[in-house]
């Protein structure tokens, strides 16, 4: 892993500038002008904003209701609290009250989703909220054979959901990510292990292992070099008093990681800019 030390780099000093922020410090919170620049998830998802006003308000709350899958899919979707706060915890699909909150806020001038994640209508000639609206009916219709079982792995999970146009992997693994802290997830085999390859990820690998971000002649070895990746960095996180990180959150790492280095290098900046300094 020839840039192991420079993904490590970024681990530490991202993870030590939540750590400055929570204890008051005023910015600038890093000498990085990259990170002090622009905005990155934190090592552990489960820190960031968003995340943990979902598993608060809606997850939490509402941990025993067994379409809280669907839930969090809407909410993802969505991913921003101010619009989930006017639509209110949806595990019971309601299609003329989703698209009522989403038009209502479109016509006060208020967003509607965090830009956060890049959301398509998949070449459908379609007003965004009618297209998911759509996709959400469908999905929701099919929520027998979708929701979390007991004994279930987290791929079984994703294999089930993915199947259902509209929705890519990107967005499913999302949803694994926030559905496996709640029963009966919680005992899945692949807990720690599941992760799905992403367009980001998969650079962030291949500069990890010290190739050109287009080469993708050993993705193929993504499951193998994966495991590897985590064990070296969950022994190093232990080294440093940092909580592991289970493959998800590892795969995070890696796609911050290809956005860290294409702003070092120049080759195009991350899009969303960061005010804190």
């Amino acid at each position: 892993m020839e840039r192991y030390d420079q993904l490590l780099y970024w681990v530490k000093e991202r993870h030590r500038i939540k750590k400055v922020k929570e204890a008051g410090q005023q910015p600038p919170y890093t000498l990085d002008p990259v990170l002090q620049n622009y905005r990155f998830t934190n090592v552990h998802r489960e820190d960031d904003t968003v995340t943990k006003w979902i598993h608060k308000h809606w997850c939490r709350p509402n941990q025993h209701d067994r379409d809280l899958w669907f839930a969090i899919l809407v909410s993802r979707l969505i991913n921003l609290p101010e619009t989930l706060q006017e639509l209110g915890f949806m595990s019971h699909w309601d299609n003329e009250h989703f698209i009522k909150v989403l038009r209502s806020r479109k016509n006060r001038g208020l967003r509607i989703y965090n830009g956060a994640y890049m959301l398509a209508t998949h070449k459908h000639k379609m007003d965004k909220t009618d297209y998911y609206a759509w996709r959400l009916e469908n999905i929701y219709g099919h929520r027998d054979n979708i929701r979390p079982r007991s004994g279930d792995k987290l791929q079984y999970f994703y294999d089930r959901l993915i199947i259902h146009d509209g929705f890519s992997s990107f967005m499913v693994s999302q949803v694994i990510a926030d559905i496996k802290h709640y029963e009966p997830l919680t005992q899945a085999t692949d807990w720690w292990s599941f992760a799905q390859p992403g367009p980001g990820s998969l650079r962030g690998m291949r500069r990890l292992y010290g190739q050109q971000p287009t080469d993708t002649s050993r993705d193929k070895q993504w499951s193998n070099r994966m495991e590897t990746y985590r064990v070296i960095l969950n022994k190093d996180l232990n080294g440093l008093g940092i909580k592991e990180v289970c493959a998800q959150n590892a795969q995070n790492i890696l796609c911050e990681f290809d956005k860290y280095m294409r702003a070092l290098s120049g080759e195009g900046r991350p899009k969303q800019k960061y005010n804190g300094g």
